[in-house]
């Protein structure tokens, strides 16, 4: 079966299956060995998406990285748009964070090109503004958050917005974390529900911030309640950050040996899918039960130096030393 044959049998081939990359890979190898632009254009935008869904975001910016070259050439896109490119630069800006290997520099040269991108189609900045809020956080500089925050807050929407539910849970988030306000989060949380948003992701990863948000209230009985939703939801997922919530649920509420099982059951998933930042975040939550785990107690430790290093702070240092 040659190339061709195989690209037209994927496209019958349910999508979202973690098969269908090898396949896509060769497609698209094969392709550029025989200079077909219209399927090595398309297949690595199916690429992205379906990499991206799996969690395989490496294999996505490699993708992405050729097609935004090709763009900025002036390159056909063969069917695709302008607004096609952005919205998945979106996933691959809100991702590069996530590996300690990718410079500051790196990211916010990244983060500016998708901005001045977004300028250039007179698209609305309000992906760059959220996109800039989580990446302050997750280089460990959580008091850029907040600018960030209202930036977005007060952005207009246009086609590239992310959906109601997303937006919403991304609130709920930002309240517990940075402001430190459970009953903000749990308000913006409930919106998701009274109003029956749903994307692919939410309300799944939702129960989590929940359960720690009613924690922090001394609510126990609504805690627990979306401590079981949440694990029932994301466990054996790529949603490992929820995981990890809810562990640290699980340790706030002195559930030592629930959340040592919860660690075992989900630890194969988190190094051999999870991206760097997920391990880290994982493990930290993880890290106070952890005396009997040497080799899980260097990685924490080596992950940290790596993330910290990389960020110029000592961010994940002071979290590893709070929990121990």
């Amino acid at each position: 079966m040659n190339y061709i044959e195989e690209w037209e049998l994927l496209l019958t081939m349910p999508k979202k299956q973690l098969d269908n990359i090898p396949l896509l890979e060769h497609i698209i190898q094969s392709a550029d060995a025989c200079v077909d632009e219209i399927i090595s254009t398309n297949a690595r935008f199916q690429l992205i998406d379906e990499a991206t869904d799996v969690g395989l975001y490496e294999k996505a910016l490699l993708a992405f990285s050729w097609l935004v070259k090709r763009y900025e050439e002036g390159k056909s896109l063969y069917g695709f748009s302008t607004r096609d490119i952005l919205w998945r630069y979106k996933w691959i800006a809100g991702t590069v964070t996530y590996f300690d290997a990718i410079s500051l520099e790196e990211i916010e040269a990244l983060h500016e090109d998708m901005k001045q991108k977004l300028l250039a189609g007179n698209f609305s900045l309000r992906p760059y503004y959220v996109t800039k809020m989580w990446a302050s956080i997750e280089l460990g500089k959580p008091e850029r958050a907040s600018y960030f925050f209202d930036q977005w807050n007060h952005s207009a929407d246009d086609i590239l917005t992310d959906c109601r539910a997303c937006e919403q849970h991304l609130r709920a988030g930002y309240y517990l974390r940075i402001e430190k306000d459970p009953e903000k989060s749990i308000q913006a949380a409930q919106v998701i529900f009274d109003r029956r948003m749903s994307c692919r992701d939410v309300p799944d990863t939702t129960y989590s911030i929940l359960a720690n948000a009613y924690e922090a209230l001394d609510d126990h009985q609504n805690a627990w309640k979306n401590f079981e939703l949440g694990y029932k939801a994301v466990k054996h997922t790529k949603n490992i950050e929820s995981v990890a919530q809810l562990i640290d649920y699980l340790v706030k509420t002195e559930r030592i040996e629930l959340a040592k099982s919860i660690m075992k059951e989900n630890l194969d998933n988190v190094l051999t899918v999870g991206l760097p930042y997920d391990q880290l975040f994982f493990l930290l939550a993880c890290s106070p039960f952890l005396d009997d785990e040497p080799e899980l107690q260097n990685l924490t430790k080596d992950l940290v130096n790596r993330f910290d290093q990389r960020n110029g702070n000592h961010y994940f240092l002071t979290k590893l030393q709070h929990n121990n």
